[in-house]
């Protein structure tokens, strides 16, 4: 997550969705640097493994008190969902997030876990895509999309999607709108990977069952349509 305090938006960064481009883009509109660092190192240091599930301890405190904190003295990670967030303070902010389609997002995710030994889903992926899916995203309920931008009620929090396919387009007119003038957009962490591996007829119905409200999203999305 990425928040500006003086030009009152919120970035919300969901994992393999392009955010690191967008985040380095804006970064330079970030105005607490510090209370970030110091959060994913407490982050980073406070997990444990057990019986083959990282155990997040310091992020779960982190999110307990900012629950309590104005926005400006949270501690935040990369990825963070609104809801953990202060509520009457998040309505003064302008928020937005990169949306993507939920079955390309998966093999991202698959892709980077099985690259990376230091991924938590690491073990579940190098057993196959099917186990990856089963038993580390549904089993363990890995946030979907929609997870990090609704509230308790199931509202959607923020104000402006950029669609993945148009991140380009999107971003631009998000620009205009959260600084006044159109910002560089610096792609990183773009990779092709050739897929190997494909997920059988069964398993795909599983993903969309699970992936459902993200799949609805994202269709109107692609349509043009506001699903606010």
């Amino acid at each position: 997550m990425l928040i500006s305090y003086k030009k009152r938006f919120i970035f919300v960064h969901i994992d393999k969705n392009g955010g690191t481009s967008i985040r380095n883009s804006l970064e330079k509109y970030s105005d607490s640097k510090i209370l970030f660092l110091i959060s994913n190192k407490i982050d980073k240091v406070l997990r444990f493994n057990f019986d083959n599930k990282e155990i997040l301890y310091g992020r779960s405190i982190l999110n307990f008190l900012n629950r309590f904190l104005k926005i400006n003295n949270n501690f935040f990670s990369y990825h963070h969902p609104l809801s953990l967030l202060n509520m009457v303070d998040l309505k003064k902010y302008f928020k937005f997030c990169v949306f993507r389609n939920p079955v390309d997002r998966f093999y991202s995710l698959y892709f980077h876990n099985l690259y990376h030994k230091h991924s938590s889903g690491h073990i579940y992926a190098k057993k196959g895509i099917s186990n990856f899916l089963n038993n580390f995203i549904i089993k363990n309920k890995i946030k979907r999309q929609v997870d990090y931008i609704i509230s308790k009620n199931k509202k959607i929090l923020i104000n402006d999607f950029i669609l993945f396919d148009r991140i380009e387009k999107d971003y631009e007119r998000i620009c205009k709108k959260i600084i006044g003038k159109k910002i560089k957009l610096n792609h990183l962490n773009k990779k092709k990977i050739k897929k190997k591996e494909k997920l059988n007829s069964n398993d795909l119905n599983n993903l969309k069952k699970y992936f459902k409200e993200d799949i609805k999203i994202y269709n109107l999305l692609i349509k043009n349509v506001n699903p606010i």
